[in-house]
């Protein structure tokens, strides 16, 4: 987690599934973490700096262990934006909508190249006059009726306070580019991804619609807006057409013989409870 930020923990019953009943506590291993909110089954933990630790969760009655978890915290050092639905070649250049589009972006932090949690981040939307702004989860916000011209989303989290992020609202594109694009081997799905550029910025939220040459043999579906999801029968060239906003683009995808899948191993005859608490093996 970001070091000044928290994470919430719920405990549940692996057995049911159900939220913890039994009387339980919570202890840390360092002092660099303050746990808080300990109540029916929930508990927040608090960064108060860089370390590593283990979390144990232990029946408050005589102090055998439920279940422990290794958790630790560093400095957050990036803060960058991510489009929930369309898929995007990494590293992703900076983001653009479509006007008339919904934004509905994630926000990814970072120690370096290492994914951050603090779920008490705070989201604003600065400079969106008239459009409707919501947060429906801590690392998620979306922006419905952004006038043409540029917004900024202010984040507070961990140890930064207010970082600005600009995203521009755009009423065209320049052209469209090849995304990503998965290996394909006859007979497996892949993915084909176009995307879409005005100046630097790719430009998101906007309608596509696939082909291919030859004509696919099964219809073309979508995981995500910008990408066919093909399953192409025959090896050989397989042209993809990506069209939106006026335009298209071609991508030419080699299809590879059909390639031996490995066999399933056999499962264990005895489920590994190595990890569980002494306490939480007893319940079972």
């Amino acid at each position: 987690m970001a070091v000044g930020g928290t994470q919430t923990v719920r405990l549940i019953d692996l057995n049911t599934l159900e939220p913890l009943e039994q009387p339980w506590e919570a202890k840390v291993t360092s002092d660099k973490f303050e746990l808080s909110d300990l109540r029916e089954n929930t508990l927040r933990i608090r960064a108060l700096g860089a370390s590593r630790a283990s979390l144990r969760i232990v029946d408050a009655r005589n102090g055998e262990l439920y279940d422990r978890h290794a958790i630790a915290s560093a400095m957050l050092t990036r803060v960058e934006l991510s489009p929930r639905y369309e898929i995007l070649a990494e590293p992703a250049p900076p983001l653009a909508w479509i006007a008339g589009s919904e934004i509905d972006a994630n926000v990814r932090l970072y120690a370096n190249d290492e994914r951050l949690i603090d779920d008490s981040m705070r989201l604003e939307v600065l400079n969106a006059v008239g459009a409707a702004v919501t947060q429906p989860a801590w690392d998620r916000f979306t922006v419905q009726n952004a006038a043409l011209g540029n917004v900024e989303l202010s984040v507070t989290a961990g140890t930064a306070r207010d970082l600005r992020l600009p995203i521009a609202i755009v009423d065209g594109i320049d052209g469209i580019v090849p995304g990503k694009v998965n290996t394909f081997y006859a007979g497996e799905t892949g993915l084909v991804c176009f995307e879409t550029r005005r100046g630097d910025a790719t430009v998101l939220g906007l309608k596509w619609t696939f082909a291919t040459e030859p004509p696919s043999e099964r219809d073309i579906s979508s995981l995500s807006p910008n990408c066919a999801f093909l399953q192409p029968q025959a090896e050989g060239r397989l042209i993809v057409i990506g069209s939106t906003a006026g335009q298209s683009t071609r991508i030419a995808v080699d299809v590879l013989p059909p390639r031996a899948m490995p066999r399933a191993a056999a499962p264990d005859s005895a489920p590994d409870q190595g990890s569980l608490g002494e306490r939480a093996r007893a319940l079972q």
